[in-house]
């Protein structure tokens, strides 16, 4: 556990944070997977547990009271139990130039604040605040280390499945197919071959899912930037599996003001704990 004047960030294994879950009566969590544990027998994923359970002693993130009662960090079990039952959330999620996928998640209650990432394979890191911007500052330092271009094209209303299809034509490299997809789809010929582009080479392909209310009706938008030399794609849907979507070519700013200006409810004030209470949360209260 990192702690800073208005900031906790516990760092949890794979088997910890499970057993915290569990601990919690939850069972899953974005980003843990289906098998969080791997292909492993019942005995096996207990004695593995059981480490982890052993492991949060020895750290004090379990800890007894005077009668011997076992508890969570009340600060850990805050950073959970947000992650877990948000008010609001946050996916980003780009391709970085190694190929690996990079994913982070912000996760918004009303006194508290958690960023979810993972360091490493296996690893967790929770970021429990005040304030978030809400990976904000990512989108903007991503898009804005793409180069400018004033290019821009009308926005053009379609299919998620055209989309798909242009997109699997790019991966096997039928640059020809792919315009004439698109343009089938009806994009114009120059913006077709324009996308066709940059669905062959990006520089940059981000996602972004912005989630504004859960319940009881589901607010969200969702952001796909598909960017290179020649500017970028912006890709709008109102959620991940939306049959239409709208696709426009911008510049990277035209792009950023695009996306920021969706981003300002969920960086709106919080009404929120002082930092002074973010500590406290931090310290043991089995």
């Amino acid at each position: 556990m990192n702690s800073h004047s208005d900031t906790v960030t516990y760092r949890l294994s794979q088997e910890e944070l499970l057993l915290i879950l569990r601990g919690l009566g939850a069972e899953r969590l974005t980003g843990l997977g289906d098998s969080p544990l791997g292909p492993v027998d019942k005995d096996t994923e207990m004695r593995l547990l059981d480490a982890a359970g052993r492991a949060l002693f020895a750290r004090g993130l379990i800890a007894a009271d005077e009668k011997g009662h076992l508890g969570l960090d009340r600060g850990m079990s805050a950073a959970v139990s947000a992650c877990v039952y948000p008010a609001q959330m946050v996916s980003v999620a780009h391709r970085r130039a190694n190929g690996d996928i990079e994913q982070r998640y912000f996760y918004r209650v009303p006194e508290l604040a958690v960023a979810h990432s993972f360091p490493m394979n296996g690893i967790h890191d929770l970021e429990l605040g005040v304030t978030s911007d809400m990976g904000s500052a990512i989108v903007r330092e991503l898009l804005m280390g793409l180069p400018e271009n004033e290019r821009s094209t009308p926005p053009y209303p379609l299919k998620q499945a055209a989309l798909a299809q242009a997109h699997k034509l790019a991966d096997q490299g039928d640059g020809d197919a792919v315009t004439e997809s698109l343009t089938s789809a009806g994009i114009a010929a120059d913006h077709a071959r324009w996308l066709a582009g940059a669905l062959a080479a990006p520089a940059l392909r981000l996602v972004i899912q912005l989630i504004y209310r859960l319940s009881p009706t589901l607010e969200q938008k969702v952001f796909t930037l598909i960017g290179n030399g020649a500017g970028c794609w912006l890709v709008e849907a109102d959620q991940l599996e939306a049959n239409e979507v709208v696709v426009q070519g911008l510049s990277a700013k035209q792009a950023l003001d695009t996306i920021l200006a969706a981003y300002r409810p969920l960086i709106a004030p919080l009404a929120v704990e002082q930092p002074s209470q973010i500590r406290q949360a931090s310290q043991k209260n089995p």
